[in-house]
């Protein structure tokens, strides 16, 4: 019986095994914490080798959204996962910076600048050029 063979029917090896893994040894890496080590490899090789797919499956689903989770709680892109805000909520800001600022157009290099609304005719400086032109906000 080759590998193949018997590796037919389970699940294998996903993020969440190889993330187990991991803890694993570093708790092996300690005296006192190597016998969770071991445990925590037992746990492992039990996902890689189960036939319960849907299982593992929904596992690794709530792995995944707990990791996205904690990206988008600390602000991150950590882990690959894309921070994003909900679309109604991209909606809402893009407004509200409409009603606040004003978008302006630098004359030299063409740069878009924003200035606050409501303040006058305003002496606003270019940050790329350095240009200083006036404008109404």
């Amino acid at each position: 019986m080759n590998f193949k063979n018997f590796m037919n029917g389970r699940y294998g090896v996903d993020i969440l095994s190889k993330v187990i893994i991991l803890v694993a040894l570093m708790f092996c890496l300690f005296r006192y914490t190597r016998l969770l080590g071991l445990l925590f490899i037992g746990v492992a090789f039990y996902r890689i080798l189960s036939r319960d797919i849907f299982k593992r499956q929904q596992e690794k689903i709530r792995f995944d959204n707990f990791l996205k989770d904690m990206a988008f709680k600390f602000g991150s892109k950590a882990m690959g996962y894309k921070t994003q805000k909900p679309f109604n909520q991209r909606v809402n800001d893009w407004f509200s910076e409409k009603k606040n600022y004003k978008i302006v157009q630098c004359s030299r290099c063409n740069q878009k600048l924003r200035v606050p609304r409501g303040k006058g005719k305003i002496i606003i400086t270019c940050r790329k050029c350095g240009y200083e032109f006036k404008a109404k906000s």
